[in-house]
Parts: C-alpha cells; sequence; structure tokens
C-alpha cells in the first residue's frame, strides 16, 4: 500500500473517531441534524397548505429562518474545530477532507477502492481509461445496477 494511501485511510479513521468522541463536534452535528430534519419536515407545510391567516404562514416562515440560522452556526463552528484539527489533510486533499468532514462522512470502502484505483494508476499499472471503467464496474456491482445502466468509457 502506498504512503498515500496510508495516509489518507489514516486521517479519514483519525475524523471519523473524532466525531464520535469530541463533545463539541458530536452536539454540532446534532444541531445540524435535527435542525435539517425540522426545517424538511416544515418547509412542504408552507407551500401545501391552506392557511387561515397570514400569520399562520409566517409564524412557520420564522420557524424556519430560526432552524436555519442555528443550523449555519453550528456548521461554522464545527467546520472551525475540524478545520483546525485536521489543518494539513484539509491542506493536501481539500476534496476528501470535506467529504470525510461532512455529515454523513465518507464511505471506506469506496475510498479504498478509488485509493487502490489511483495507487495503481501512478504506478502505470492501468490507464486513465482502465482506471474509469473500473471505477463504474465498481459502482455497477456496489449499487447493483442494472448492466447497461453505465457505460465503459473507449480507449
Amino acid at each position: 500500500m502506498s504512503d498515500i494511501k496510508k495516509q489518507i485511510l489514516k486521517w479519514v479513521t483519525d475524523i471519523e473517531k473524532f466525531k464520535k468522541k469530541d463533545k463539541e463536534c458530536r452536539e454540532f452535528l446534532r444541531i445540524i441534524k435535527e435542525n435539517g430534519d425540522k426545517i424538511g419536515a416544515i418547509y412542504p407545510k408552507i407551500h401545501n397548505e391552506k392557511y387561515e391567516t397570514q400569520e399562520e404562514m409566517h409564524d412557520l416562515m420564522m420557524q424556519i429562518s430560526v432552524l436555519a440560522e442555528e443550523k449555519r452556526v453550528a456548521e461554522k463552528e464545527y467546520k472551525e474545530i475540524m478545520s483546525e484539527k485536521f489543518e494539513d489533510f484539509k491542506k493536501k486533499y481539500e476534496n476528501i477532507y470535506d467529504l470525510a468532514t461532512s455529515e454523513e462522512g465518507i464511505d471506506q470502502e469506496t475510498l479504498k477502492h478509488v485509493l487502490n484505483t489511483y495507487v495503481n494508476y501512478k504506478e502505470k499499472k492501468i490507464s486513465h481509461t482502465q482506471g474509469m471503467n473500473t471505477g463504474i464496474d465498481y459502482m455497477k456491482k456496489k449499487f447493483n445496477l442494472p448492466e447497461d445502466f453505465l457505460e465503459h468509457v473507449q480507449e
């Protein structure tokens, strides 16, 4: 396994552990999720309900506004903590860092597949096109997609 792959996997694992262990992170992630869920439940009511008064709609809009602001503040604080703690990872591999620190996290199995393909490409074991096709095959298998759902890239 290449050093790059080892380092990225270590950072991702460290992030997952930190997200579970750190009290502040857990609280910010809870607020982000709960407020997102609440906003998702209220939003359709604004567009699909008939109101006796404009005040009812205004109250719902205010609820969304308050929840959205709380969520925004929690996201900002969470990102600051993570950015400070994992500064080197963010600088070197910002896209992977963003996925790893997201609320959902990153799928380790898919990450390992992508990193293995990348290492094989860098070591000139496969071409760019072969790497793309390996990814297509992986996604078809992982998500049980029909064979003709995605087509291979031609050399």
